[in-house]
Parts: C-alpha cells; structure tokens; sequence
C-alpha cells in the first residue's frame, strides 16, 4: 500500500450567486411551503441538517438570535433523530439579519396556523421550526427532486446547483461585501479560519492596493 500511487484530490468548483440570482431564487419560490428554509439558509448559511435540525426552542425573537447546537439525520431502519454536533465550532449563536428574522415569523406564522387547521392529526414531536405536512422531519431528498429542482427551472439557474450551494453562496457574497474572514468562518462554525479561507479565499476582492498605500503611508 506504501507503493500506491493516491489520486490527485480535485476540489469541487465553489457555486457563485449574485445578488441578482439570489433574489431571483426567492422569487421563484413564492408560494412554496420551503420558503422561509430557503431565505434562512442563504441568509446564513445554514448547513442543510443544521436548518431542518432547528427547533422553536433554539429561536429568541426578542434577542433576534438562533443557537445552532444539533442536526437533523437519518437513522439506519427509518426514522430521523437529532444528534449533537461534531465540534464545539459547529455549535454557535448567530445574530439574525432582517431577511432571516422575518422569514422564522412568518414560518411561525404558518406553522400554527397549520397545526390549527390539521388538528389531531398534526404531530411536531421535537418542535421543529421546518416539517412536512403533518409537522415530521422534512426529507432531504425531496427538498432536492421536488423544490429545489422547480425553483431553479423558474429562476433559470444551473440545474446542477446542489442545497450545499445555497452555503456557498452565502459565504461569497459575504466576502463580496468586505465581511471579514474571521467572521464568516464563526457564521460558518468552520473549526478553523484556514478551512474558511481554503474555501473561499479566492473569492476575496483583492486588498493588495490598500496594502500599498498604507506602507506608503507609514515609511514616507
């Protein structure tokens, strides 16, 4: 084995939105039950079992805050379970944007509206803030086949855009925006800044010019 030769490891192309797409994307998911998973995840990048993973409990309106401590996975035999996470960075309290905070009331909103109308037959045992129609864990494939796949076509995107993308997006256009590393990674619940940059470091506007005029500044 010490003889073997490892395939070269291939990174996979990070998915770039801008702005535009990213606003167009929402607009094609008018009227979809996964809206609001769909601004909350672009909004913060939200790993997918981290957004289906998030209960009421872990949601302070008044704090406009959310604690991101547990995924949503599938058990092996059926089922799904809420499980820790891995690393103390991936647990992480993250203030709200305005886009992300509205889209948690209006679920809210729904969702009880919903229990109301469906009645016995609602049953959201672990206080999920995203369920399917009877308030059970959402599948991930069928956010993927039924949802995704439909908002794309009408937003005219890239059918090949994965949820994982909506993460990425996030994270380039956070960068886009001057947002520091440091502070992307902590959104991210990256482990370490190194794993951000070696991400999305290339996405960064170049800074070499200001780097030029402040040591021209200092050793004029």
């Amino acid at each position: 084995a010490k003889r073997a030769r490892l395939p070269r490891l291939v990174k996979r192309e990070v998915t770039v939105l801008s702005a535009h797409e990213m606003k167009t994307l929402i607009k094609a998911s008018d009227g979809d039950p996964y809206q609001q998973l769909l601004v909350l995840s672009l909004s913060m990048g939200l790993r997918q079992s981290e957004a289906l993973g998030l209960t009421w409990g872990d949601v302070s309106f008044d704090r406009a805050e959310i604690l991101i401590s547990r995924a949503l996975h599938s058990k092996e035999g059926g089922g799904h379970e809420l499980t820790e996470l891995k690393t103390a960075s991936s647990t992480r309290r993250l203030v709200l944007p305005q886009p992300a905070l509205k889209a948690l009331k209006h679920q809210r909103i729904a969702q009880i509206e919903h229990a109301l109308a469906l009645g016995p037959k609602w049953n959201n045992l672990l206080d999920l803030v995203f369920t399917n129609d009877v308030g059970g864990p959402v599948e991930k494939s069928n956010l993927r086949s039924r949802h995704l796949k439909e908002w794309l076509k009408t937003a005219g995107l890239p059918s090949t855009f994965r949820w994982h993308d909506l993460r990425h997006a996030c994270a380039s256009s956070l960068f886009g925006q001057g947002v520091p590393g440091p502070v992307v990674q902590q959104l991210l619940g990256h482990s370490s800044l190194n794993t951000t940059m070696g991400v999305y470091g290339h996405l960064i506007p170049s800074q070499q010019s200001l780097a030029a005029e402040a040591m021209d500044q200092l050793l004029a």
